[in-house]
């Protein structure tokens, strides 16, 4: 790394870092600046030459191109930004802000003596920056739920998976699952470890076991069914446990078609997770003489109890307005 590359990559974090700084409006930075600073640095990326022509950039209204619709949501999930972020991003002040970002940066012109290889490394680094802005957003911020009383618990456990979804990577599948365990079976144990722990590390024969008369039931959380999973639960029967797996309503066909495949099809379980955890709310409530929806609160409950204990990423809690 040349010392005239470190330079500009010094100063351009500093503009930008002073370009936070200065959107920074009653200690709080928008999601729509944040947004629009993603478009603005994705502008100066896949420019052909620099310095970036503005009318290449903005429209004669004053607008972010790139910075609506289908094309500004698909742009930000090509950067990791979901769904969820979007929602606030709407206001007009966003687009002055991603104005005065260009502006800072001189719509490129400093990053023109650098070859192109370092010119995106560059950029890279500040939409990196950017991006962890938008990720430690998401991370102080639980999943705020208003369910419909009058539907039914399974339509309540396929919102709730349905609305994590772009945040969830199994997290949330993984801990539902144990805390409605928890819930129904309090006399045993399920152990409250980070959704992607190996089983081999952890020597666990999958993610929760529940004893009984005749042996064990092994469970598998998954929201992607693979080849191993199958075999791990060839394991699982060959040491005489029954393994079932829980998985979305999507994948359950691919998981019951790769055990027919490896020929166990008809030895294991494979459920819907909104089905199991759905069904057995109203074995729970049904249990301890309560609504549904308190018996949901309570499962939920568990479920922050352990995304607490076990995950760094806390975005994954749920809270039920």
């Amino acid at each position: 790394m040349s010392a005239a590359y470190q330079n500009i990559l010094d100063q351009a974090q500093k503009q930008l870092s002073e370009w936070l700084s200065s959107c920074t409006r009653r200690g709080k930075l928008s999601r729509n600046t944040i947004a629009v600073g993603v478009v603005a640095l994705h502008h100066l990326r896949v420019a052909k030459t620099l310095p970036l022509e503005r009318d290449s950039a903005v429209t004669k209204g004053g607008e972010m191109k790139l910075s609506r619709g289908s094309k500004f949501r698909e742009l930000l999930q090509q950067y990791g930004v979901g769904e969820r972020y979007l929602k606030e991003v709407t206001t007009r002040q966003a687009h002055q802000d991603g104005q005065r970002l260009l502006d800072a940066l001189q719509w490129g012109e400093p990053l023109t003596p650098l070859s192109p290889a370092e010119r995106e490394e560059v950029l890279d680094a500040l939409l990196n920056t950017v991006l962890k802005k938008a990720q430690e957003q998401l991370q102080r911020e639980s999943v705020r739920l208003r369910l419909d009383q009058n539907l039914s618990p399974w339509a309540w456990i396929r919102q709730i998976l349905d609305a994590t979804r772009d945040r969830s990577f199994g997290i949330v599948e993984q801990h539902l699952v144990g805390a409605k365990l928890e819930a129904r079976f309090p006399n045993q144990n399920f152990p409250t470890l980070p959704a992607h722990a190996a089983d081999a590390p952890t020597r666990r024969s999958g993610d929760f076991e529940l004893s009984i008369a005749s042996g064990k039931v092994v469970f598998h959380v998954t929201a992607r069914p693979s080849s191993t999973l199958i075999q791990k639960c060839r394991e699982n029967l060959e040491n005489r446990l029954l393994p079932v797996i829980l998985t979305s309503r999507e994948k359950e066909a691919n998981a019951i078609a790769l055990a027919e495949d490896q020929g166990i099809a008809h030895q294991i379980a494979v459920l819907p997770i909104e089905h199991f955890v759905a069904t057995n709310l109203i074995e729970f409530a049904a249990e301890r003489n309560i609504s549904l929806m308190d018996a949901l609160k309570a499962i939920v409950e568990a479920y922050n109890r352990r995304v607490d204990a076990a995950e760094t990423n806390l975005s994954c809690k749920i809270e039920l307005e």
